[in-house]
C-alpha cells in the first residue's frame, strides 16, 4: 500500500507539471526514492516474518526482498550521481 504522503507528493508534482529537465529529474528522484522506501519496507516485513517463523522459505523471501531493496538503492544512488 502506498503511504498517503507519497500519493500527495505525486499529485502535487503531477499538477505542477514537469516543465524542464530539473523538474523531471526531481520527479524521477522522488519516484526512485519512493520505490526504494517501499522495497525497504517489504524487506523489513519479510525479515520480521522470518525471525518469527525460522522457516527456510521465509528466509528465501527475505533475501529476495532485500536484493530488490539493494537494487533500488543502487539505482537511486546512480541517479543522484548523474549516471
Amino acid at each position: 500500500m502506498i503511504p498517503l504522503e507519497t500519493i500527495r507528493r505525486r499529485l502535487l508534482l503531477a499538477t505542477a507539471g514537469v516543465s524542464d529537465e530539473a523538474d523531471a529529474s526531481d520527479w524521477r528522484r522522488v519516484e526512485l526514492a519512493d520505490a526504494w522506501r517501499a522495497a525497504e519496507d517489504e524487506a523489513t516485513r519479510a525479515y520480521l516474518y522470518w525471525l518469527d517463523t525460522s522457516d527456510r522459505m521465509a528466509s528465501a523471501v527475505y533475501r529476495a526482498a532485500q536484493d530488490r531493496a539493494d537494487q533500488a538503492q543502487d539505482v537511486l544512488a546512480a541517479h543522484a550521481a548523474g549516471a
